[in-house]
């Protein structure tokens, strides 16, 4: 298979499917959003807000509901999930009740179905969750960077990502940290052969090399966080693995896909979903042109048909 950029969210899709990563990286066939998904993309907002601010001018965070109003509004996606539609609206106690209209999304309530209220309610809650702490991260380090861009390689092949948080905690020593907003809880040693972790260690020893000590945590809103840290020689077998794992991509003739489990319903398209992607990707011996030729072909001929 065609590898373009590496990156930790891409080699765990290979782990986990093969024609997953396929339909992912290879066919531009992503997962469509959804209500747990917006919920950690406007929680990752709000922190990121907090954390530039305490890098400079706290005055950008004085109403930040009202800037997580319009992060969750667009970030709402267009088919919601879990019983949202189906949840009932009680608005005449609702304090985004406002002149007939729900100052969440900015709509009158009849406008819409459902009730938002539930999970913006949980994206306020999971946002002052870290800011309440009595060890707040945002606070008691010096913050070298906020969502930090990375560019590096490993062997030829480029890889670009983004880190949430990056802390001094004091001269020889910082702190990486990722914030996961769902409710599952990686052990300790989960989190240290977690191909996040190993990347975002590399990637932050080339940012920052004349500091010694680096600590990677993944911060588990709903949980704990939970601290890892590699030693140079463990770092020079995380980066022997990733060109491993690369390789092992080019090498994917034709794709396998895993059996149907909970990962496939929640975690990536659904089956019935990929059901029909892999009919269609295996008559056509997944060519992703050939592919994309045929959908032309089929959208054309609908068209004409539709007139």
């Amino acid at each position: 298979m065609k590898i373009k950029r590496i990156s930790a969210s891409s080699c765990k899709t290979f782990i986990k499917c093969e024609f997953a990563y396929f339909l992912n990286y290879e066919a531009g066939i992503r997962q469509t959003s959804n209500e747990k998904m917006a919920i950690g993309n406007v929680v990752h907002f709000a922190l990121e807000m907090w954390g530039k601010a305490h890098q400079g001018n706290k005055e950008g965070t004085k109403d930040y509901k009202k800037s997580l109003r319009k992060e969750y509004r667009e970030r709402r996606p267009d088919a919601l999930t879990e019983g949202y539609e189906e949840s009932v609206k009680v608005c005449s106690h609702c304090p985004f009740f406002e002149n007939g209209s729900c100052n969440v999304l900015d709509e009158k309530i009849e406008d819409f179905e459902g009730c938002p209220k539930m999970p913006f309610e949980k994206c306020i809650k999971l946002t002052e969750d870290v800011l309440e702490r009595e060890s707040n991260p945002l606070e008691i380090y010096k913050i070298l960077g906020v969502e930090q861009e990375f560019n590096m390689k490993f062997g030829d092949c480029p890889s670009v990502g983004y880190i949430d948080l990056i802390s001094e905690m004091n001269e020889e020593v910082i702190e990486i940290r990722d914030w996961k907003t769902g409710s599952y809880i990686q052990t300790y040693a989960q989190v240290r052969d977690d191909l996040q972790a190993k990347i975002y260690d590399i990637a932050v020893k080339e940012l920052y090399p004349d500091h010694n000590g680096i600590i990677v945590t993944l911060d588990y809103i709903q949980g704990k966080p939970v601290s890892v840290a590699y030693s140079e020689e463990e770092r020079e077998k995380n980066k022997k693995e990733i060109k491993e794992l690369i390789q092992k991509i080019r090498n994917v003739k034709t794709p396998r896909r895993r059996r149907n489990d909970w990962m496939c319903k929640s975690m990536c398209i659904g089956r019935d979903n990929c059901d029909v992607y892999w009919k269609k990707f295996k008559e056509c011996n997944f060519d992703v042109e050939k592919y994309n030729k045929i959908e032309e072909d089929n959208n054309r001929k609908e068209d004409k048909n539709g007139k």
